[in-house]
C-alpha cells in the first residue's frame, strides 16, 4: 500500500508527460522490463575495468570497485526529476554488464516530505517501464547514457 501511494505520489508530482534523456526513437527500441544493459566489446577485461572506472569518475561518480570479482559501484547520483541512480557494473569475457537501482534524490525526498511527511530512502532495483514517467524510466535512461561512453556493441537484458 505504501509503495503504491508512493509511486501514485511521485509520478503525479513529477511529469504527466514523458521524460527522454535519449531520443525518443531510442527510447522507444528499449524493451519493456528490461533491468540490464550489455556493452560487448574487444577489449581485455582489465582494461575495460580501467575505462569504466574512469568513465565514471569523469561524470562525477564517487566509484566503489572490486577489481579482483571485476565489480564497479558509485554511490547514489542525481539524474534529474527528483530520481537518484546507484549504478553497479559487472564485467566479464569482453563485457560490461550495467544494472542499477533508483530512489529519490534530495528534491524528491523534499516533495515526498511535503505531500505525505514521510522520508523514504530505499532504492528498488531498475526495471524499464517504457512510459517516460516513472523514475524507474528515469533512471533507466541516466543508466544508459553511463554505458553509451563505453565503445562497443549495446544490447539490452532481462
Amino acid at each position: 500500500m505504501k509503495k503504491a501511494l508512493l509511486l501514485f505520489i511521485t509520478g503525479a508530482l513529477f511529469s504527466c508527460s514523458p521524460i527522454y534523456m535519449v531520443s525518443k526513437s531510442e527510447f522507444q527500441q528499449i524493451p519493456k522490463g528490461t533491468k540490464k544493459i550489455v556493452i560487448q566489446t574487444e577489449m581485455a577485461d582489465d582494461s575495460l575495468f580501467t575505462i569504466i572506472s574512469k568513465s565514471f569518475s569523469r561524470e562525477g561518480w564517487v566509484v566503489k570497485s572490486d577489481k579482483g570479482s571485476m565489480q564497479i559501484s558509485a554511490e547514489p547520483k542525481s539524474v534529474g526529476s527528483g530520481t537518484a541512480l546507484k549504478p553497479f557494473v559487472f564485467i566479464e569475457d569482453k563485457k560490461a554488464y550495467y544494472s542499477g537501482e533508483w530512489g529519490l534524490d534530495q528534491k524528491g525526498q523534499l516533495m515526498m516530505q511535503s505531500m505525505v511527511r514521510a522520508n523514504t530512502v530505499a532504492f528498488e532495483p531498475i526495471a524499464f517501464e517504457r512510459s517516460g514517467i516513472t523514475k524507474n524510466d528515469v533512471a533507466f535512461q541516466g543508466l544508459l547514457l553511463l554505458a553509451k561512453k563505453i565503445p562497443g556493441e549495446l544490447t539490452y537484458s532481462k
